[in-house]
């Protein structure tokens, strides 16, 4: 027995509950990989000498990399460091637009419930 009788109306509801599941496990994964992204930011960088940066003056501090001082000249780490933060823009990008594909999803599902259920 559904507890929504109209199809089309629980098809919508449980389409926008899964692109909604899915944009919560990507946010996950995005917020434990930044953590990572972190962790190695304190291990290669003397973060003493970032002391001030903010929005609005992040573009002269990634235009004047001499402020930026290494605590750490590992090669390994500068890999680690790459790589991930190479994949995590991949995961932001695909979190992106599944929050674009989301806010469409939502007009559409409205749409729907409405028409189904016979409101204006």
């Amino acid at each position: 027995m559904r507890l929504i009788p109209n199809k089309t109306s629980a098809d919508e509801i449980t389409s926008y509950s899964e692109l909604v599941d899915d944009i919560e496990t990507q946010g996950k994964y995005y917020s434990d990989e930044m953590n990572e992204i972190v962790k190695l930011n304190q291990k290669i960088f003397d973060l003493k000498y970032i002391r001030g940066i903010n929005q609005a003056n992040a573009d002269s501090f990634i235009t004047k990399p001499q402020i930026l001082k290494l605590s750490n000249k590992e090669d390994n780490l500068f890999k680690e460091y790459s790589n991930l933060t190479y994949f995590t823009s991949g995961v932001l990008t695909l979190y992106s637009s599944q929050l674009t594909d989301l806010q469409a999803q939502i007009s559409k599902t409205f749409v729907i419930l409405k028409k189904d259920n016979g409101i204006k």
